[in-house]
């Protein structure tokens, strides 16, 4: 779940998301919106000269990019809150599935700026505390197409659910690069003014049939590892899957962009530079929905089967230990007639 940022962003006043790399198509921001984010830039720095350093001019990457997610998640765990209590329950599914998706899908760009200056480890640093926190705050609400797809094949959900859940996912993600953008003008790192401006370019960087490949065997590993119990306690449960998550986006970051979340790729890179519309869908649609449909099937036969030799081993065990406790009472009986 990550952006290669510095690659895909266009201007914040573009009149479309995703923004089409075409100058001609961007529009300048109105003067006083403008003004409004110069002032709001000099408020904070204003505040932080005066109180710490009058060098300050800029935060550090990992600073930026931690601040850049807490208020992301503040503002988005008020309204997921907030829809939870007070929205009838028609709707209330589909809220939860938005500000959950617009949250988690606004992160990834602060990610990369930390993956830009401290690597891969620097990015698992940051986004696992940050996501599995996210979790932990919105316990309701899906993020993922793929999720919905499965529900459909497994008859858990009507396909006219799944198709609204999975539109409402997709819209979050183009919310999401919206918000990325509005908070990205406080400035809070020098690298945000560039990330604003630079033109919308695919994350594929490899053919698209090895791109498929990616992305689906990335897919099918998370998913799977995502249905496993690889601990009792629910929140290191939690942060292992999320590691394995985060480790999964490293190794194919460079490739594809390693989304594992069709609408996170959808309302990033939809429509920009260097792949056509139906090659994104084969990469970043198809191949997650085959990666997961083989993750589920190898978690529904293989994983019960697993727990299936566990319970016969656990079994196998107790008749030992009680053939072992049987015979030590024998022969304990034996001594004591004997003497």
């Amino acid at each position: 779940m990550i952006v290669n940022w510095h690659q895909k962003l266009s201007s914040a006043c573009q009149t479309q998301i995703p923004r089409s790399p075409s100058l001609t198509d961007i529009q300048h921001c109105p003067n006083r919106d403008k003004d409004l984010s110069v002032a709001n830039k000099m408020k904070w720095r204003e505040l932080l000269q005066e109180t710490v350093s009058p060098d300050i001019h800029f935060l550090s990457p990992a600073v930026s990019s931690v601040i850049f997610c807490l208020l992301v998640m503040l503002l988005c765990v008020i309204m997921h809150k907030l829809s939870n209590l007070f929205l009838p329950g028609s709707i209330k599914l589909y809220a939860l599935d938005f500000f959950k998706s617009v949250a988690m899908f606004t992160y990834p760009l602060a990610f990369g700026l930390t993956r830009t200056y401290h690597g891969h480890i620097g990015y698992c640093v940051i986004m696992v505390p940050i996501n599995v926190l996210t979790v932990l705050l919105m316990t309701e609400g899906n993020i993922s197409p793929v999720d919905n797809f499965l529900f459909t094949i497994k008859g858990q959900q009507a396909l006219w659910k799944s198709i609204l859940r999975i539109i409402i996912q997709v819209n979050g993600a183009f919310a999401a690069f919206y918000l990325a953008q509005k908070i990205m003008q406080l400035e809070f790192h020098e690298d945000f003014e560039n990330m604003l401006s630079n033109a919308c370019i695919s994350d594929l960087k490899v053919t698209i049939f090895f791109g498929f490949l990616i992305e689906m065997l990335g897919t099918a590993w998370d998913v799977w590892v995502w249905s496993l119990s690889l601990s009792r306690y629910h929140r290191i449960n939690l942060i292992i899957k999320m590691t394995n998550t985060a480790l999964v986006v490293c190794s194919g970051v460079h490739y594809t962009g390693m989304y594992n979340q069709p609408a996170l790729a959808t309302g990033y890179t939809f429509g920009c530079h260097g792949t056509s519309n139906v090659e994104h869908v084969f990469v970043y649609w198809i191949g997650p929905f085959i990666g997961g449909y083989i993750a589920d099937y190898i978690s529904e036969n293989f994983n019960i089967k697993l727990s299936s030799n566990e319970v016969k081993q656990k079994d196998i065990n107790k008749d030992k230990s009680r053939n072992q406790e049987e015979t030590k009472n024998t022969s304990t009986k034996h001594l004591k007639k004997n003497n």
